[in-house]
């Protein structure tokens, strides 16, 4: 984080040497000393070298790159109505790209370097999500399978308990049934009439 925040601070004074070199005025360079990502600042100088005005200009630090481009191309296209000093002014233009270019071509350096750090954290980091998105997925696949474990035990255990309930009220129907059998058969007892007495024949005496 260190080295991005120094690489920053050398593009921004680079930026500022060369528009004071290119003699833009000192309400701009205020603009142009704003904390701004290096891009906008160098179109925002390009602007001032095209004597866009300055109400313009104190706007550009909240907009977005392609907006600065497209306004800068509008005002040369109403600045220069002649074809030929449009593109006399485009290739005006185009010179002092190279000239900048030239000038910032260290820092362009460095800031590819960043770019290039930048991008291969990202790549890591996406390939760690990637490895940590197929390990949850994997968990994700073991939690289901010993859910639908657990619920084939639950269906199991249930239909076990439903069997064995079913046994045991057959057992009671059947105890309930010898029971009052039983009963009847006791009763039936208690009913029976004794048997008669049989008499005793005396001989006749003569």
């Amino acid at each position: 984080m260190e080295a991005q925040a120094i690489t920053e601070v050398e593009i921004k004074e680079q930026q500022l040497v060369i528009a004071q070199w290119m003699q833009v005025p000192e309400e701009i360079i205020g603009i142009l000393n704003q904390e701004l990502p290096w891009r906008i600042r160098e179109w925002i100088y390009l602007c001032a070298l095209d004597q866009m005005p300055a109400e313009i200009l104190e706007k550009m630090p909240t907009w977005e790159l392609e907006k600065i481009q497209r306004e800068r191309m509008e005002f040369l296209q109403k600045k220069f109505q002649d074809i030929d000093l449009l593109e006399r002014a485009m290739k005006e233009n185009q010179d002092r790209l190279e000239i900048l270019a030239a000038n910032s071509e260290r820092l362009t350096t460095v800031v590819q370097d960043g770019l290039e750090k930048v991008l291969q954290d990202l790549t890591k980091e996406k390939e760690e999500l990637k490895q940590k998105s197929e390990q949850l997925l994997q968990e994700k696949r073991e939690l289901e399978f010993q859910l639908q474990q657990m619920k084939q035990r639950l269906t199991k255990e249930q239909e076990n308990r439903q069997s064995a309930e079913g046994n045991a009220r057959i057992l009671s129907e059947k105890a309930d049934t010898y029971h009052r059998e039983l009963l009847q058969f006791q009763k039936a007892e208690k009913r029976q009439v004794p048997k008669e007495t049989i008499p005793t024949v005396e001989p006749e005496k003569g």
